[in-house]
């Protein structure tokens, strides 16, 4: 599951660093999209991780 969710994040990560509508806001994604990528990646992994730990343990606390 993680390794999809990686890959499709990977896919939008790339669209937002491209986008030039974006780069006028943020200078940085302009100059370092690879960078913003895998950043964008790192936080969207951990927010993946983050809600299932922080489910299973209101499911555990239910029951």
């Amino acid at each position: 599951m993680y390794s999809g969710g990686a890959s499709l994040s990977w896919a939008a990560d790339g669209m937002l660093a491209t986008n030039h509508y974006l780069a006028e806001y943020g200078s940085c994604i302009a100059v370092y999209p690879s960078e913003v990528k895998a950043a964008l990646l790192v936080v969207t992994l951990a927010g993946g991780f983050i809600w299932k730990h922080v489910h299973n343990r209101q499911d555990a606390a239910a029951a």
